[in-house]
């Protein structure tokens, strides 16, 4: 499970996954250069094919989005400060309990990201570890509001250790 990665996550970059697998299939490999970087496109492209099926949850792939108005900007969850109230949404975060790590993700660049999809405006990530931080281990998505004529640049930082994942904190 992703917790299982996030808490195993050490200072040398290294990612770990607690997950039990499935005994391995006698099966032709994939064994050129690019095999690996062409099936995780297939499983990309197939995700976002609005007429495939639904594959079950796999290392490469993000869990799909739950349907709940909560993730909509007209449903969204605010505290009495106007910021999101991300205790609201626990319950949705066991949805990306079986998120893969940022290398496997569609765009590793973009990690939460899916195939095809924009990053808005104002978004931007962060990785100490993969920026060469030694003291720190924070992740995740900041959402950024530039400064205007009346109000000072705000910034709101959404870790993956407190949203759960990748995609939450996107």
């Amino acid at each position: 499970p992703f917790g299982s990665y996030l808490r195993s996550r050490t200072l040398s970059s290294s990612w770990s996954f607690g997950v039990a697998m499935a005994p391995k299939r006698a099966k032709r490999r994939l064994t050129s250069k690019g095999a690996a970087k062409a099936t995780a496109t297939k499983v990309a492209q197939a995700q976002d094919d609005a007429a495939a099926v639904a594959p079950a949850p796999s290392i490469t792939t993000i869990p799909f989005d739950p349907l709940d108005p909560r993730l909509t900007l007209e449903g969204i969850v605010l505290d009495s400060e106007g910021k999101i109230d991300i205790s609201s949404y626990e319950d949705l975060m066991r949805a990306f309990e079986h998120e893969p790590p940022p290398n496997f993700h569609p765009n590793p660049e973009r990690p939460g990201v899916r195939a095809k999809e924009k990053v808005p405006k104002g978004l931007r990530w962060w990785d100490d570890i993969r920026q060469g931080h030694t003291e720190k281990d924070g992740a995740g998505w900041i959402a950024i509001r530039s400064a205007s004529q009346h109000e000072n640049k705000k910034e709101k930082w959404f870790n993956i250790r407190v949203c759960g994942s990748w995609r939450m904190a996107f």
